[in-house]
């Protein structure tokens, strides 16, 4: 420009609109157009900056551009701002949130749209119906069909430690393919297919897509602090009907006092808590190291910087509200990867003094709850399962922890953990059985 008052192309105005300079202080004023800015033309300015698909910024004051998490929801373009920028019903910072009566999708071909909630999740309804037909129609079925008797006439012919092998077989694959889902879910790894079908079988199989019919994305009343309150409380939620189930059995039972009380519990599946509880142990854990992913820091529209909750862009991380509730979430945190895992191996290390050789079937009967946990181990290794716990937690947020900001350093302590596992199970050989053995290291 003659006045120099305007940028050539590849550069934009960066002073104030009314501004003019002399001809050695235009460069002052012109900023080169950095990634996502599109300066094909010239004349630019801050406020008309163009952006490129994928790209999105708070203000047509600020030319602090974004790459959005999901390039298909931030549409580009000249002059404008926030929202503006966003297109398939999505909303907010970087468009990763939706608009009302919309989901954000979490996996799948279609993660990162949003979805309308009437259309709900194919996954969760599948899952539903197969457990419904499973308990509405598969058990009369199974009275009836020839190939199923001889199945169930099979297992229950069988004798107790084939019985035990196919139950510890089964909970490892679970544990393996649990882990494995979660593990790629937390460092948002998207594999190719067939490898992405493989992935979501795993995941299916273990239940994932249930949580989102308990704890639906557009039921307004369960926000995420509603949600993690609930999950951190899962197990006495479990609890609690399972003693009203045995409130009769105590009742009509010739025993009383705890004994008795505990008999009609184990009746109504007490005697199975400790493994399902195992079972989901680290589900649990990945929902309450979510509270603690923060992305960021991004502009807002008023130019302040802010960091958003990874799973909600709805919450800021520096709200007073979310630091109160982080005390809460810390203290559950502390509960399931410290205190549960320690007080069992205090309760089982209770029951194996030192010195002392005890039957197996008397162990069974201390250990109580807790004797599923041992069953899989050789006496002198009774304490291993833990150590597996211990890995599962490490691939599952406990390396984000850590290293919350170097995805090198993570994935190297996780192969650090599961070869020094696999190690240790080769040459000390924990697991009694080696069939079962050769199962749990290859998983």
């Amino acid at each position: 420009s003659t006045s120099c008052d305007a940028c050539v192309r590849d550069y934009y105005w960066s002073a104030a609109d009314n501004a003019t300079c002399a001809d050695e202080q235009c460069p002052e004023f012109c900023s080169a157009c950095e990634e996502g800015q599109d300066c094909s033309i010239s004349g630019l300015t801050v406020a008309s900056l163009p952006l490129e698909v994928g790209y999105w910024r708070a203000s047509t004051g600020s030319a602090t551009v974004y790459a959005c998490p999901w390039k298909d929801n931030c549409g580009g373009g000249g002059g404008a701002e926030g929202d503006a920028l966003c297109r398939r019903h999505s909303e907010g910072t970087l468009c990763n949130q939706c608009q009302s009566g919309y989901y954000l999708v979490a996996s799948g071909e279609r993660r990162g749209a949003c979805e309308a909630c009437s259309t709900g999740s194919t996954k969760t309804y599948a899952l539903v119906v197969i457990l419904l037909l499973i308990f509405v129609v598969g058990y009369p079925l199974s009275q009836r069909l020839s190939r199923v008797k001889q199945v169930k006439a099979y297992f229950g012919e069988m004798d107790e430690e084939h019985r035990r092998w196919w139950k510890e077989t089964a909970k490892t694959l679970w544990l393996m393919a649990q882990t494995c889902s979660l593990f790629l879910s937390v460092e948002s790894v998207h594999l190719p297919a067939p490898f992405s079908w493989l992935v979501s079988a795993m995941d299916f199989v273990t239940l994932g897509p249930l949580a989102s019919f308990f704890f639906s994305p557009c039921a307004s009343f369960l926000t995420h602090y509603a949600t993690l309150t609930l999950t951190s409380l899962a197990p006495l939620l479990l609890l609690a009907p399972m003693a009203l189930l045995a409130m009769p059995f105590f009742i009509a039972g010739a025993g009383r006092g705890w004994r008795g009380f505990r008999a009609a519990m184990d009746r109504c599946g007490f005697r199975h808590y400790a493994t399902m509880i195992m079972l989901f142990h680290t589900s649990i854990c990945v929902k309450l190291f979510s509270h603690f992913n923060c992305q960021g820091p991004y502009e807002d529209e008023t130019g302040e910087e802010r960091r958003h909750l990874a799973t909600d862009y709805s919450i800021k991380c520096d709200d007073d509200y979310y630091l109160t509730y982080s005390v809460f979430v810390a203290g559950m945190l502390f509960v399931y990867v410290l205190v549960l895992p320690l007080g069992a191996l205090l309760w089982l290390k209770s029951n194996r003094p030192a010195g002392r050789v005890t039957p197996p079937r008397e162990l069974t009967e201390l250990d109580g709850v807790l004797a599923s946990l041992t069953t899989k181990y050789t006496q002198q290794y009774w304490w291993f399962e833990l150590a597996g716990v211990a890995v599962r937690l490490s691939y599952c947020g406990g390396a984000v922890l850590l290293f919350p900001t170097h995805a090198t350093l993570r994935c190297t302590l996780c192969v650090i953990v599961v070869s020094a596992y696999v190690a240790f199970s080769l040459s000390h050989k924990p697991v009694a059985q080696e069939s079962s053995r050769a199962v749990t290291v290859l998983a």
